[in-house]
């Protein structure tokens, strides 16, 4: 009929019905002071790209979540399809010394260490004939030293202390290998290798946050559960 009426047909009223709503967890104040935040760190350090998250650990609700560069959806054409995309969720990377809260809550769960025991950082070690380095000398520390002061040495040797099995399977544990399944597009899962594939150093190297690659969601989220006691939470964005 082409949007013409149809004679003799017959119209039967329909009774409105409300929708759902849709509410973001995201606050706009936190929203906006992240995003303020990450671009004066982005333009000062004239990276190529930075991620900032802020999350809720205990419900998992991101409050903030900005990604530089960007660019204004009303005129999304004009820029190039790689500004489009959420490197949150889409884009991994080797984690490095952010990774080392994970190794040492590891080795606290498994008492294979405690708060007590005492290492020695010379600046250097070697772990299956491969020496790993620092850039100081921290000397004898303890756990709360070795995070304080992001000590490749401190963290081999504890990490080193692990079962391989262990470790990977904690690590899996945290959600680093799996998607989050958060309900934004493109998301990624990583990369975490089994055991058989690693080599005679792996244990060493994952220690540190090599070898593995993450996204910022899934570090983020990591990090949250042990703010939140050990519970890994799903992370929701609305």
């Amino acid at each position: 009929a082409i949007g013409g009426k149809v004679p003799l047909s017959i119209k039967e009223p329909t009774t409105h019905k409300d929708g759902h709503s849709i509410v973001l967890t995201i606050d706009e104040v936190i929203q906006y002071i992240t995003e303020e935040a990450l671009d004066k760190a982005f333009q000062k350090s004239k990276a190529k790209a930075g991620i900032a998250i802020v999350v809720e650990p205990k419900t998992g609700e991101i409050l903030a979540m900005a990604v530089k560069p960007s660019y204004d959806p009303n005129y999304f054409n004009q820029y190039s399809r790689d500004f489009w995309r959420n490197r949150a969720v889409t884009d991994a990377y080797e984690p490095g010394s952010t990774f080392k809260v994970i190794t040492i809550a590891t080795a606290m769960e498994e008492r294979v260490v405690n708060l007590n025991d005492q290492f020695y950082c010379e600046g250097w070690t070697k772990y299956n004939g491969t020496v790993f380095h620092d850039i100081h000398q921290h000397g004898s520390q303890d756990l709360t030293d070795i995070v304080k002061n992001s000590c490749n040495i401190g963290v081999i040797q504890t990490g080193t202390r692990l079962d391989e099995k262990v470790f990977e399977k904690s690590i899996r544990r945290f959600g680093f290998g799996a998607l989050t399944e958060i309900n934004l597009p493109g998301e990624i899962n990583g990369l975490v290798r089994s055991t058989k594939d690693w080599s005679r150093i792996s244990l060493a190297s994952l220690s540190i946050g090599q070898e593995i690659s993450v996204t910022p969601l899934q570090l983020i989220m990591a990090v949250s559960a042990i703010a939140n006691r050990g519970t890994l939470m799903n992370p929701m964005i609305v």
